[in-house]
């Protein structure tokens, strides 16, 4: 998709006109990475551009393409509606499952990627948009099934300091473990760095929340330069219309700050114990540096402890656990 590709300056004649030509057009974009990474509050601000919908997570896509077809690989429409149905997701868009029905009667194929296209088409025309994306961030073990599905799709990858990542899970209760959220979100980006070896460079961005929320003006107008997209001022109203992103997100609770504007505070500074600090840095390993975060130092003692409760938190894989003795022994000299 190209900046020639998008319509010009008439708000109402740009949804009209492209119409016809986007009759069963791919996602625009998918948004992945970790869980707590901003990924609603960049939802939010992508929804808020005049030209693009994006839908609460939807978790499903991925089960569709490979569920929703018969043995031969062929839409199965009763599956299909099966799937769609049970997800929940379906009211928010403003369907059931007789108008699902009546959606999917009006593919002229038996290609189930044309049945989820018809249903982005339609989200999109319910919210007078003409190009819609879609935020799921575990859709990042998903991107070669659906690069190769979508092939005009792109993917952005939103990154967070994992120090904060794993502060946030265990502010909402999500996971209280914060060795297990930092495993997770190494293994994450490491999904990330072999999934994008595959795609053309021009399909993918990785964005920093840090620098988002520093610096949105700047950055929006760059993600908008990668999708083709015009960048709009309206996108940093979007806390003005919290309510209505946070319609059909399972829980708006835990996103308590949507409707403020965005602002940095690196709360693991002051919330997290040198022990803990120590433990995320260390499982996140050489994924921390390369995303450009740098390693808080932390002292003999937070080390020492850090190796003395290593059973105790249980956060520490084999791996993680041969990294913290070479850390250890460096640190302390090698003492036993």
């Amino acid at each position: 998709m190209s900046g020639e590709d998008m319509p010009g300056d008439s708000p109402g004649r740009q949804v009209q006109e492209s119409t016809p030509v986007r009759a069963l057009a791919d996602p625009v974009v998918f948004v992945v990475g970790c869980g707590r990474s901003g990924s609603t509050l960049f939802r939010a601000m992508l929804d808020s551009n005049p030209m693009m919908a994006v839908p609460p997570e939807t978790h499903i896509v991925p089960l569709l393409l490979r569920e929703g077809v018969n043995g031969s690989g062929e839409l199965d429409e009763d599956n299909f509606i099966r799937i769609a149905v049970n997800s929940g997701f379906l009211p928010t868009w403003e369907l059931d499952e007789d108008s699902l029905r009546v959606l999917l009667a009006d593919v002229a194929t038996s290609d189930v990627a044309a049945a989820v296209r018809a249903m982005f088409q339609w989200y999109g025309d319910l919210k007078g948009k003409p190009l819609v994306g879609e935020k799921t961030p575990n859709y990042v073990r998903e991107i070669a099934l659906l690069s190769r599905t979508f092939p005009s799709a792109r993917f952005i990858h939103l990154v967070r300091d994992p120090r904060d990542v794993a502060l946030s899970f265990r502010r909402i209760g999500f996971e209280s473990r914060l060795g297990v959220t930092a495993t997770r979100w190494r293994r994450i980006m490491k999904r990330w760095d072999r999934e994008i070896m595959n795609l053309e460079s021009g399909r993918h961005l990785e964005l920093r929340y840090e620098d988002l929320v520093t610096n949105p003006e700047k950055e929006l107008a760059a993600v908008c330069e990668f999708l083709g997209l015009e960048y709009d001022a309206g996108m940093m109203g979007y806390h003005r219309r919290s309510d209505q992103v946070l319609t059909g997100v399972d829980d708006p609770s835990i996103h308590p700050r949507l409707a403020e504007r965005p602002r940095l505070e690196s709360s693991w500074t002051s919330e997290l114990t040198s022990v803990e600090i120590a433990g995320i840095q260390l499982i996140a390993g050489d994924q921390f540096t390369r995303r450009g975060y740098e390693a808080a130092a932390v002292g003999r003692r937070a080390t020492a402890a850090l190796w003395a409760a290593r059973a105790q938190f249980q956060w520490l894989s084999i791996q993680g656990t041969a990294r913290l003795r070479r850390h250890r022994n460096g640190v302390l000299g090698g003492k036993e």
